[in-house]
């Protein structure tokens, strides 16, 4: 495949390149090659407001489910939402939900939503999604109202409370 620089009327290759530099140049003509195409990041799709103002939307699909992450007015944004959806779904070990001492391991910096995050954890360790921030446990679950505010409900109580934001 060749991918021409319109401002040098040069082609390269993308074979293997032989140095550094060259790795860089192909990087950098690759990236405004999508950009022209209009090809945005993984998990990030452009939408418009009424407006007509542009903002971007991030999701991802998992176990068949197509999960909405979140919006930004960035792409980077919304493509940092991606990566952490895809590394709590793949790293348990980094991403967990102590039940009996009712933490996380959730971090403030991250990009995505505490409650995004506790239903992506619930899915992957309980196989069932649900929007709002509940992590299921044997005959109860946690619902997450901030990182240290955390209720324990009956699972007689299930069929209410995931409808209800609290």
């Amino acid at each position: 495949m060749v991918v021409s620089n319109g401002t040098l009327n040069q082609s390269i290759s993308l074979g293997k390149p032989t140095n550094i530099a060259k790795c860089d140049e192909i990087v950098g003509l690759k990236d405004k090659f999508i950009e022209r195409l209009g090809i945005l990041m993984t998990g990030v799709y452009e939408a418009r407001k009424k407006s007509g103002e542009i903002y971007y939307r991030a999701s991802f699909t998992y176990k068949n489910k197509h999960i909405s992450l979140g919006s930004s007015s960035d792409e980077a944004s919304c493509h940092a939402m991606y990566n952490e959806a895809c590394e709590i779904i793949n790293n348990s070990s980094d991403h967990w939900i102590d039940t009996d001492h009712r933490t996380t391991s959730y971090n403030e910096a991250m990009t995505l939503s505490l409650g995004k995050y506790i239903s992506l954890i619930n899915f992957r360790d309980n196989n069932i999604y649900i929007k709002t921030p509940i992590y299921m446990c044997h005959k109860y679950f946690l619902y997450f109202l901030k990182e240290h505010e955390v209720l324990q409900f009956s699972t007689d109580d299930l069929f209410t409370i995931p409808t209800t934001q609290l």
